[in-house]
């Protein structure tokens, strides 16, 4: 049976908060080093890594889950839906082998088409946007580099679905602490000599390397590389992929729609506003993102726990476990939220910021949104942990209608940077911000109430434990 610990949720803030504060710590650097323009061409080259790793295809959670169910004793594996498991069995090696074996397979293609996007599209947009600017042969040199890692980056992505799926998250998050560490000295030191956002690049690439080393490291330990070289395949590469495939493609579907309702802004944006209100947006936006993505830890970190549950069935901890991380993860926002609108842009003064946050009313709609995108991505997570994905369709259209109504609202009216945040705030609050929320509920035979009050019980119990 999976059993996440308190050690493995201890690492996972660790992670997270190193995670971004490798950034936050190279920011002030950063942000003496670069001039605007520069580092909002360091914040497409990001957006445009995320954009490619869009060609997951929502294979990485897919994986995590099924990988979740052969270690809680699945023999069998479904395209859809899950076949239960009422005793702890023991772990099926030979399914295992079959689809570890599938995955790398998977994940080559993947990384393949990575590479030609990026040579062939990101290449003609990053030439594109950069006409005339001062930014000389850094782009010559940085940009390659950046390819090559978001290449290496997808192409091993597997060995985090393998470790978490493996209930190994304090594991896997101690590879990413580690690789972000080499990530932070490296940065410092690059940009120390005067190597610029080619320094950054280089740094980037560097820790995708370490990352790789560190995962598969914790992941093949002595007793699984025994029972695995003893193991057969069951599978062929067609059968593991038709299984992983079947929800993967809607998940990428998913992933698609979620980027262009946060992230493809960032691109429609240079074409309106200028690279300095192209930087004020992302860095905002990166700084909610932390926010967003530090309040959702304990749920993400429980996730396999979750799965492990559904495929026992065991109802009771299924609530449990998501009432006490939705507690948390509201707890957490609403008072980041606030410090944040009362301290944020204090601090960027503090240490010498060229860019600031939005003004206060921007920044207050933008967390109100966040906190929206967040409890229906909580609800959309919860239903996955099923094996079921019947959201991927909403997604989709909801990220071409924001795309749309942004790109209308900056054709013919004078909203500036608000057209983004109407596009993106109203579009959502009309379905996706209320029907996966509510479909958990009716699905669950729950509520919020219910949530809130066995997620502080469970809280209160803990403290007292402790």
């Amino acid at each position: 049976m999976i059993k996440i610990t308190k050690k493995d949720l201890s690492w996972s803030y660790l992670a997270e908060i190193l995670q971004f504060g490798s950034n936050l710590l190279i920011l002030p650097l950063i942000l003496r080093s670069l001039e605007s323009k520069e580092l909002a061409i360091w914040f497409i080259y990001l957006t445009i890594s995320r954009l490619a790793n869009l060609f997951d295809f929502g294979f990485q959670g897919n994986i995590m889950r099924n990988i979740t169910y052969i270690f809680s004793g699945a023999k069998e594996l479904k395209k859809t839906g899950l076949v239960h498991v009422e005793t702890d069995n023991q772990i099926d090696y030979n399914l295992l082998k079959s689809i570890i074996r599938g995955v790398k397979f998977i994940y080559f293609i993947l990384a393949a088409i990575t590479f030609l996007f990026l040579i062939f599209g990101g290449s003609y947009y990053i030439n594109e946007i950069t006409d005339g600017i001062f930014v000389d042969n850094k782009i010559l040199f940085s940009w390659p580099i950046v390819i090559i890692s978001t290449t290496l980056n997808i192409y091993y992505l597997y060995y985090t679905s393998f470790l978490v799926g493996r209930g190994l998250v304090k594991e896997s998050k101690k590879a990413i602490i580690f690789s972000n560490i080499i990530y932070l000295l490296s940065s410092i030191l690059l940009l120390s000599f005067g190597f610029g956002i080619v320094g950054i690049s280089i740094a980037f690439l560097i820790q995708s390397i370490s990352l790789r080393l560190f995962s598969s490291k914790y992941f093949y330990d002595n007793e699984l590389k025994k029972s695995l070289k003893k193991s057969v395949y069951i599978l062929n590469k067609k059968e593991a992929f038709s299984i992983l495939w079947n929800n993967s493609w809607k998940m990428g579907v998913v992933s698609f729609g979620a980027f262009l309702i946060l992230q493809a802004n960032t691109l429609i944006l240079p074409m309106y506003e200028g690279l300095i209100i192209v930087a004020k947006y992302g860095l905002t936006l990166q700084v909610i993102n932390f926010l967003y993505r530090i309040s959702l830890i304990h749920f993400t970190t429980f996730y396999p726990q979750l799965s492990s549950n559904r495929i026992k069935n065991n109802h009771k901890e299924i609530i449990k476990g998501i009432g006490t991380s939705f507690t948390i993860f509201i707890c957490t926002f609403l008072i980041g939220s606030l410090g944040l609108l009362l301290f944020g842009n204090n601090i960027l003064t503090m240490i010498g910021s060229k860019t600031m946050l939005f003004s206060f009313n921007i920044l207050a709609v933008m967390l109100f949104m966040f906190l929206l995108e967040a409890n229906h991505s909580i609800a959309a997570i919860i239903i996955t942990s099923k094996n079921e994905v019947p959201f991927y369709f909403a997604a989709l259209i909801t990220g071409v209608v924001i795309i749309i109504f942004s790109l209308i609202l900056f054709e013919f009216t004078t909203l500036g940077i608000w057209s983004i945040i109407i596009s993106q705030f109203f579009v959502q609050l009309c379905y996706n911000n209320w029907r996966w929320p509510y479909f958990v509920l009716k699905d669950l035979n729950t509520s919020y109430r219910e949530f809130l009050y066995v997620g502080f019980k469970n809280i209160k119990n803990q403290i007292k434990w402790i």
